[in-house]
C-alpha cells in the first residue's frame, strides 16, 4: 500500500534536474547543428534550432498531458485534461472523415 502526498516537493531538486536536462539537450542540439552545417544544409540547422526553441517553450509552459494531470491532482484544475480530450476528439473525427474519403478504407 502506498500513500500519496499532495504537498509541494523540494523545488531545488527539480531545478537541478532541469539544468542537467537543459545542458544535455543544448549539447545534443549543438552537435546536431554542427553536423548539419558541415553537410551544407543551413535550413535544416534552422529547423533543428527552431525545434529546440519550441521544446524549451513547451517544457517551461508544462505543455503535456502529464503536466495537466499533475495540475488536476494537486490544484484541482481540469482545463488541461479537458483540452487534451478535446484534441483527441477532434483528431478522431478528422481521421474518420478523412479515412472515409479514401476508397481503400471504405467498408464494403
Amino acid at each position: 500500500m502506498t500513500t500519496t502526498s499532495l504537498a509541494a516537493s523540494d523545488q531545488g531538486a527539480a531545478v537541478g534536474m532541469d539544468r542537467l536536462f537543459f545542458g544535455l539537450a543544448l549539447t545534443a542540439t549543438a552537435i546536431l547543428v554542427a553536423l548539419v552545417l558541415l553537410d551544407h544544409h543551413p535550413t535544416s540547422a534552422a529547423l533543428i534550432i527552431g525545434g529546440f526553441g519550441l521544446g524549451v517553450a513547451f517544457l517551461k509552459a508544462e505543455f503535456s498531458y502529464t503536466a495537466s494531470w499533475r495540475r488536476f491532482l494537486t490544484r484541482g484544475e481540469a482545463g488541461g485534461i479537458l483540452g487534451g480530450l478535446i484534441v483527441v476528439a477532434v483528431c478522431a473525427v478528422v481521421l474518420v472523415f478523412d479515412a472515409s474519403a479514401v476508397p481503400v478504407f471504405v467498408a464494403v
